[in-house]
């Protein structure tokens, strides 16, 4: 994904500590964009289901959890789909759910990825 938007001419940058994005992304106004980054690995009906949700540790006998990233966190969810189809989603039409069909955001679909080596496919 940090390929997706350095072609496209922004800077990125990686968080050095643990933080809830996976870039940041220079916006291009002198902001920074805070981009986190999720893989559709299931369909549903034919459509491609991802889940949006983090790891939470919780110490003792749970571990782990599964919870939603908090509202103000972050900024873009790109999502890449099963079909290698990329999508940059405002986070805040998502913020709180847990999945996302990703055909319900076609309007936010940027192109798509090609394992072959050659240019995105649109």
């Amino acid at each position: 994904m940090a390929a997706v938007y350095a072609v496209s001419g922004h800077h990125v940058s990686w968080p050095l500590e643990p933080a809830p994005y996976d870039l940041l992304v220079d916006s291009g106004d002198g902001t920074a964009l805070r981009v986190q980054v999720k893989t559709c690995t299931s369909q549903q009906a034919g459509a491609w289901v991802c889940w949006i949700t983090r790891s939470e540790y919780v110490g003792g006998a749970a571990g782990k959890r599964r919870a939603v990233y908090p509202a103000d966190s972050l900024d873009v969810l790109a999502v890449v789909d099963g079909d290698l189809q990329v999508y940059l989603l405002p986070f805040s039409l998502v913020a709180q759910q847990r999945t996302v069909t990703v055909r319900a955001y076609e309007a936010y679909r940027v192109g798509g990825l090609s394992l072959a080596g050659g240019p995105p496919r649109s």
